[in-house]
């Protein structure tokens, strides 16, 4: 039984019994790219596409009910269910033996682990001096349980217990670190082993900074300002922390109605926990303030150092977008949108490598919806924005097309004397816009991809979403993977003593802002 594929009338190849031909057609929508011609009677077993996708369809359902079922009693079920489906995407099942260590103590935090199936027993230490003989079984797990988050939620954290496998036969749904950071970031302590661990663990608490009072935090210098206040670096002695305090008037935020954004903002940085994106540690509140807790980048804004250097070389362009790609798609992965992806709003750390940070204008944009709220820098904003047509998540990956073109021409594209004018250029659209002969070719592609006037036909807007950005051709030779672990040197490094200068404002006890009226409505009394 043989058959030959015939293209451009020369024999290719022969396939025979027990070979699959045709799969890239039920896959992809595409046109047939050979002939198949029967060279003996034979009998074949077809399927059609849409039977394939039907049937995929059905797993995939199947696939999320049994993971709802799963984690239906634990904190996992909070998240939300389009999250919970990307999970039950990500995730693969794993089986295990009896007496299987599936995690060791000491191992790196690489893999979360959801039991479907049988038991595990985890072992560690109660706080004595350890070794072998000392080990104590914490907690036996049973279907429905998870283990290994902790580890996970710390970069760079050693499991600090053994789980093995206690049954005859166990399986689990495994989750990789990079898709448990973008998808879930952090889960409350349920498990009494963690306290018993963490006794004899060198490694910090998940949240060391519960028990920190806004009183004991002391004031280093000015760092900037928003449109509800003033960001500090502060100290905590007790901590031997710096952070970034962002300290924003209630009553000013009440008199323009910005509660719910406030509060969104909150609510977003507590989702996110990723290498390329500013964390927020914990939130204060007083009869005039509301307080952000953040990590602090003394490394400069991308703005004041492009500023200073006017562009970019290609290289390190294409590190600074590489990291902001990473944050981009974390926060799409949870269905976030920032909406105001600038210079400004990009920070280099002690390494030289860039977070994204301000938060005020983001947002939830389920997959398939919009919204139409006027939003954003002028500069930055897509057309589909000042339309006001309904946007989604494509205005990010058009904000990263303005900004390929500034880091490495040291301008935007879109940029005049007045807002207006600016709409006017951005309806234009990129072709209409004078690309240097200097521009990497690649890099031209990539930013009109990138700022397709249509949100739907955009680079990033594809079924595959940030990964068609990374495959893209002025990506060939980056290493992701080397990027997520912080293996690449940044071409520039902060000198921290000499960028600390830039910063104004002087050493002193925590003063507030007298100006400040005492706001007592009680939106805040999440905060």
């Amino acid at each position: 039984m043989n058959d030959h594929f015939i293209e451009q009338g020369a024999v290719e190849s022969t396939i025979s019994q027990g070979q699959v031909i045709g799969e890239v057609g039920i896959f992809y929508e595409s046109n047939r790219a050979v002939t198949l011609l029967a060279i003996t009677p034979v009998t074949t077993w077809f399927l059609r596409r849409s039977a394939y996708h039907y049937g995929k369809g059905i797993l995939k359902k199947r696939r999320i009910s049994e993971l709802k079922k799963l984690v239906a009693c634990t904190a996992l079920a909070s998240l939300r269910p389009a999250t919970l489906e990307k999970v039950a995407d990500a995730a693969t099942e794993e089986e295990f033996v009896k007496g299987t260590y599936i995690i060791r103590r000491g191992d790196v935090g690489r893999t979360f682990h959801i039991i479907k199936y049988g038991t595990v027993d985890i072992t560690g230490f109660d706080g004595s001096v350890p070794s072998e003989s000392d080990e104590l079984l914490l907690e036996c797990m049973s279907k429905g349980k998870y283990f290994g988050e902790k580890a996970l939620q710390v970069n760079g954290a050693k499991q600090t217990f053994n789980a093995v496998a206690a049954s005859d036969k166990v399986i689990c749904l495994a989750l990789e670190k990079r898709d448990f950071d973008r998808l879930i970031g952090r889960i409350p302590v349920e498990s009494n082993f963690d306290e018993l661990a963490e006794q004899s663990s060198p490694v910090l608490p998940l949240d060391p900074f519960m028990n920190l009072k806004l009183s004991e935090l002391r004031k280093e210098m000015y760092l900037g300002s928003g449109t509800f206040g003033e960001v500090y670096l502060i100290t905590s002695r007790r901590l031997g922390k710096m952070f970034a305090l962002k300290q924003m008037r209630k009553d000013v935020i009440v008199e323009r109605n910005e509660q719910r954004h406030i509060i969104r903002e909150k609510e977003i940085l507590q989702q996110c926990r990723s290498d390329f994106i500013v964390s927020l540690f914990r939130t204060f509140r007083d009869q005039k303030f509301v307080y952000l807790l953040l990590e602090v980048c003394l490394g400069r804004s991308l703005w004041s150092l492009l500023k200073y250097e006017q562009n970019f070389s290609d290289g390190r362009a294409k590190f600074y977008v590489g990291c902001l790609v990473e944050a981009l798609d974390y926060l799409h992965m949870k269905e976030i949108v920032h909406r105001d992806i600038k210079l400004e709003n990009l920070l280099l750390d002690e390494r030289g490598y860039l977070k994204l940070t301000d938060f005020g204008f983001a947002t939830i944009i389920k997959a398939g919806e919009k919204t139409w709220t006027f939003c954003g820098t002028p500069q930055y904003i897509a057309p589909e924005i000042s339309r006001q047509e309904g946007h989604d998540v494509a205005v990010d990956f058009w904000s990263l097309g303005v900004l390929i073109f500034e880091l490495l021409n040291g301008n935007c594209p879109f940029d005049a004397h007045s807002d207006d004018v600016i709409y006017q250029l951005t309806y234009a659209g990129i072709d209409a816009v004078p690309f240097p002969k200097s521009m990497n070719t690649s890099a031209i592609k990539l930013v009109k991809f990138l700022c397709e006037q249509n949100s739907n036909t955009r680079l990033g807007h594809f079924k595959n979403g940030v990964a068609d950005v990374r495959n893209h051709q002025w990506f060939k030779d980056f290493d992701w993977s080397d990027l997520r672990n912080g293996n690449i040197q940044p071409e520039y490094v902060p000198n921290l003593k000499l960028d600390r200068r830039d910063h104004s404002g002087s050493s002193g006890a925590w003063s507030q802002n007298k100006s400040a009226k005492i706001e007592l409505s009680g939106w805040d009394e999440n905060f």
